[in-house]
């Protein structure tokens, strides 16, 4: 049940901030999806708590499980958001087309594989 409702709140969620960039941020439909992702974040967040949950907070006494956790974080944020800016140097930069920056970030990726 806790991985349909982080699944049905992160959905909602992005869904809102992609909607709001698009309209306007106080657009209804805007609201209400960051409405529902609330709603359903709150939820799965209250979950966590019954048993069994997806991750035991339990976990996160362990310093070393926490500080792995958080170093992954970083780099994960750290890697997609050099190729978000790679991507738009490749477009705005160099003039590639969407389909050549993606082609030219698979040689990136599969260095990393």
């Amino acid at each position: 049940m806790g991985s349909a409702l982080s699944i049905v709140g992160l959905f909602a969620l992005v869904y809102g901030i992609i909607e709001a960039g698009q309209t306007s941020w106080t657009e209804p439909k805007v609201l209400y999806a960051f409405g529902v992702a609330a709603a359903v974040l709150g939820a799965f967040a209250m979950s966590s708590g019954a048993p069994p949950p997806m991750l035991p907070l339990g976990f996160f006494k362990n310093m070393s499980f926490t500080g792995a956790n958080m170093a992954l974080t970083l780099v994960s944020f750290a890697m997609f958001g050099i190729m978000f800016f790679v991507s738009q140097y490749f477009q705005s930069v160099q003039e590639y087309t969407p389909f050549q920056a993606g082609v030219r970030l698979l040689r990136w990726r599969a260095c990393r594989l």
